[in-house]
This record gives C-alpha cells, sequence and structure tokens, in this order.
C-alpha cells in the first residue's frame, strides 16, 4: 500500500514536475524586466555568466513524500521493538506537557523558520521534528479517541496559540532572501521552543475540530479530500507560473495573493476532474472512483424497473375484477389486461381508456424518491 501510494506516484511525477518548473522559471527569465527574488538571481547569474559548481538535483516540494517513503521502510523495523509508549503516556497522562521538548532539536536543526528538507541526502533533524509526529500518529492509529483527553482544554490550548505566535512572528526574521540572517542562540531557542509547542497544539486542535464538524458524510468535503493529493503534487509549477504573470502588474499585493491562490485551487481542481478523478491517475492516488454516468444509467433502471413493478402490480390487484370509473365498471365489462402509459393518466386502459392515475402515481414516486436521495 506504501509502495503505490508514495513511492509510485514520486516516481513517476517528478520528472514531470522538474521539467513543469525548470520551464516556467526558463519563462519567467524572459518575461520578466526587473525580476527579484530567484528569479532575478538566476537572470544576474546569466547575464554576468557566473559559473561555478552547479547544486545537485533536490526533491523539490516532493521531499515530504520522500521523507515518508524512509519513514515507511524504518516503520517495519522499529515494529519489531515491543514498545507501547501510549499505554505508558495513558498511565500518566501529565506527560504529554512535556512531549513537544522533544521536537526542540529537531526545530533548531531545521532552523528559523523551518527549511525545506529538499536535499536527497538525508538530513538528521526531519528524523527528530517530522518522524516523531509520524510515530505518534502511527501508535494513535487504531486508538483515536485518545485526542478527547484535549477537548476539555480546547478553549485554554487556543488562548495558549495565539499568546504563544505573537512573541513568534516577533522573533521571525524580516527576510530569509537571499541571504539567510545570522540569528542569536537565545532567539533560535526561543523560536525553537515555540514552535514546537505551537506545531503540537495547533495539530491537536486541528483534529479536534475534525472529528467535530467533519465527521459526518458530506460530499463536498470527500470530493476535497480526494483533490487534496493532486494539488499537492501539481501546485508548485501552477503558482509560479500566475506570480510570473502578475508580477509586472501594478496591483496591490494582496489581490495578487488572492489571484493567486484562487487561480491554483481552480486549475489544480479543473485538471482533477479532467485528467484525474475517474482514470488510472486517481486510482493510483486514491483508490477507484466511479463515474458519475453510471450512477444515472442505475437511476434510470432503478425508475424503469419500479414502473414495470407498479404496472405488474396493477394488474395483478386490478385484474381480472373490473375497476371503478365514472360510468361504474369499464366499457364492455372490460378485464384491464393491457395496459399503456399515458398522459394525463399515469396508467390507463388499452381498451377502454379508463385509469387509476393517483395511486399508480404515488407508488412510483414513492418508490423512486429514495433511490434518487
Amino acid at each position: 500500500n506504501r509502495t503505490v501510494r508514495i513511492v509510485f506516484p514520486f516516481l513517476l511525477f517528478y520528472p514531470f514536475l522538474l521539467i513543469a518548473i525548470v520551464s516556467v522559471i526558463s519563462f519567467a527569465i524572459s518575461y520578466v524586466e526587473n525580476a527579484q527574488g530567484i528569479i532575478g538571481l538566476v537572470q544576474d547569474a546569466i547575464r554576468t555568466k557566473q559559473t561555478g559548481e552547479q547544486p545537485p538535483p533536490n526533491a523539490m516540494h516532493l521531499w515530504f513524500l520522500y521523507y515518508l517513503m524512509i519513514f515507511s521502510l524504518l516503520a517495519p523495523l522499529i515494529s519489531r521493538i515491543k514498545l507501547r509508549p501510549l499505554d505508558w503516556i495513558d498511565a500518566n497522562r501529565w506527560i504529554v506537557v512535556f512531549i513537544p521538548l522533544a521536537l526542540i532539536p529537531g526545530a533548531i536543526g531545521g532552523g528559523i523558520p523551518t527549511a525545506a528538507p529538499e536535499s536527497f541526502i538525508p538530513q538528521w533533524w526531519p528524523f527528530v521534528f517530522y518522524g516523531l509526529f509520524y510515530a505518534i500518529g502511527w501508535q494513535l492509529y487504531g486508538r483515536e479517541a485518545m485526542i478527547e483527553w484535549f477537548r476539555p482544554y480546547i478553549w485554554l490550548m487556543s488562548g495558549l496559540v495565539i499568546a504563544m505566535f505573537v512573541p513568534y512572528l516577533w522573533l521571525m526574521p524580516v527576510s530569509v532572501f537571499p541571504n539567510p540572517p545570522q540569528i542569536g542562540t537565545w532567539q533560535l531557542c526561543t523560536a525553537a521552543a515555540l514552535g514546537a509547542y505551537l506545531s503540537s497544539m495547533l495539530v491537536v486542535l486541528s483534529l479536534l475540530m475534525g472529528r467535530t464538524y467533519l465527521s459526518e458524510r458530506n460530499a463536498t468535503l470527500r470530493f476535497v479530500s480526494d483533490s487534496s493529493y493532486w494539488v499537492y503534487l501539481v501546485h508548485l509549477p501552477i503558482v509560479l507560473l500566475i506570480q510570473t504573470l502578475l508580477i509586472e502588474l501594478s496591483f496591490n499585493v494582496w489581490i495578487k495573493l488572492t489571484l493567486t491562490i484562487v487561480g491554483t485551487v481552480f486549475l489544480c481542481l479543473l485538471t482533477y476532474i479532467i485528467f484525474v478523478r475517474y482514470t488510472v491517475l486517481g486510482r493510483l492516488l486514491n483508490g477507484k472512483r466511479s463515474f458519475p454516468y453510471r450512477k444515472s444509467r442505475r437511476l434510470s433502471a432503478s425508475i424503469f424497473s419500479v414502473r414495470a413493478e407498479t404496472l405488474r402490480e396493477f394488474r395483478y390487484y386490478q385484474s381480472p375484477r373490473a375497476i371503478d370509473s365514472p360510468d361504474g365498471i369499464h366499457a364492455n365489462n372490460c378485464r384491464c389486461v393491457n395496459m399503456r402509459i399515458g398522459w394525463p393518466s399515469l396508467l390507463r386502459c388499452a381498451t377502454c381508456s379508463t385509469g387509476s392515475d393517483a395511486s399508480a402515481l404515488f407508488v412510483s414516486v414513492a418508490s423512486v424518491v429514495p433511490m434518487m436521495t
């Protein structure tokens, strides 16, 4: 399962995404005249014909899948160690207050703000930081109710998140590009501690909110959930392209941000519907999804089946006895063995045109509506 859901998508999409990102950056270099940021650095390097050692290829934003692959390979080995830390934590619940402290070394190694470990050479700090989240989530599988421990403290954690975020934001450097600023030891350690508790509490709050408000069946949320993997895979080149097209426009930065987010989500979801959801790619990423027209065909078949059953029941209960009509009985004492569908009557005798509209209509509607819902 991990091979199909993680390894195959990584190997399949990496070359295409690499080509797409390089193509967008090449287009940006030729399109933007006075570029800043990474585009400006690339332009300066080309103009001055700087030479030097080329940076090695990296995992780009797929570093997340790369480390998931490593964690999944390590999991069977670690599972041989018969440890059940949650049993001990369950007996000593006060210890959860100090668990985020274990994230601080990883947060320090990742820097402030936390860098993306894009290198193909594994670094130590993602195993300490992200690995701990992976391990806790792994141990919580099948014991998700333990999250409810924190429900009585939801408002306390929300207040602490707000209170911690203010100094955390203040400790952030104003700019980390093109050269990261030198950060003092006390500033780094304080920001790492705040980041460790912020990330832990925000994860717990997100899980509690999800269990409270997102546990019911919802077709829209199901669609968003199914599309999230595809959106994660393809969003970066789309973001870069939209930013490149907007960079020369004299719009307010918040307008540009809104256009970038809305445009990226729209294009990602559109391509997901067209190219992924009901294709082999969708089966690879999320499993098989039935195309909607099949449901429509099943519904139509059900309606016709109910209509035919209604006809049979009408014949069974009304034949060979005479059916009441305004004239008393059917003309020529018709036995009503041949029925046809007509309007305004739903069921009508083919011989004498006497029908039983209301009962047949009620049976059809009452049978079909539950199938539609």
